[in-house]
């Protein structure tokens, strides 16, 4: 298999910290969950919402960026992404409600999911077929260290500053440092005359969806990673509540339990 060349080698950097904004923004801010009850005055559930509604946001995101990114490229869709994120997480700093939080996740859930989607598409994009096989197992691996990394970085920074709004500050910043990097650094992969005919009209987008929805194939592969990942939220969003109020662990030992789980 033909080597990465050091260009490649960036852009495959770039595209993996794009993928790790999913289980950062999930996993950063767990262990300050029952601080987060306490400072809005709210029940642990309440604030297990929060994580509900980003996920829905996620969701429903993914449909939407990616007809953008056929439409209008890649570069752009992503740029677009990543200042929705960085705003949603400004806003979430100030909240004063749950209810606020619920909303602005879903918005930067929505924002953060851009750039997850479009790597995919600039891996197939930037890469010969053979290279792609390595670069997709990169980014996978980059999945699966982020959820390690993401409590104890979230612990960390609710000790130094003792307040959880700084944990959507660290989102803020990480968001920036993203669309700075993806600004000046990240290529265009996708012609202009690629994306002359793609249509994103309303109706040709939900015809597309419903012919992949018509696939059997499909269904079943997504029923299964759908209740892989839902049995695996449901350990995420319980978590913080089971291991620091339950089980009366600080949550310097929640971020480990945590980490050694992922």
């Amino acid at each position: 298999m033909k080597s990465l060349s050091l260009a490649q080698w960036g852009v495959v950097l770039i595209l993996a910290l794009l993928t790790a904004l999913e289980p950062l923004s999930i996993d950063l801010y767990l262990p300050g969950f029952l601080t987060i009850s306490k400072a809005l005055k709210t029940d642990i559930v309440s604030v297990q919402i929060s994580l509900s509604t980003f996920l829905a946001g996620f969701a429903i995101g993914q449909l939407i960026w990616g007809p953008l990114a056929d439409k209008f490229g890649r570069k752009k869709p992503i740029l677009v992404s990543l200042l929705i994120f960085i705003l949603a997480s400004i806003a979430c700093i100030y909240v004063t409600k749950i209810e606020h939080l619920w909303v602005l996740r879903f918005v930067q859930a929505i924002g953060g999911c851009g750039g997850i989607v479009i790597s995919r598409a600039v891996v197939t994009d930037y890469f010969d077929k053979n290279q792609t096989l390595k670069v997709f197992s990169l980014l996978a691996m980059i999945m699966g260290v982020a959820p390690i990394a993401a409590p104890l970085l979230g612990n960390q920074v609710l000790h130094w500053s003792h307040h959880w709004e700084s944990l959507f500050t660290t989102m803020m910043i990480i968001g920036v440092f993203l669309f700075l990097l993806t600004f000046f650094f990240l290529p265009e992969t996708k012609q202009k005359k690629e994306s002359a005919g793609v249509d994103v009209s309303k109706g040709s987008v939900l015809k597309d969806y419903y012919f992949i929805l018509k696939n059997r194939r499909f269904l079943v592969y997504a029923l299964v990673a759908g209740i892989v990942n839902g049995a695996l939220m449901i350990y995420v969003s319980n978590g913080p509540f089971l291991i620091m109020d339950k089980g009366g662990f600080s949550s310097d030992m929640f971020s480990v339990i945590f980490a050694i789980n992922s």
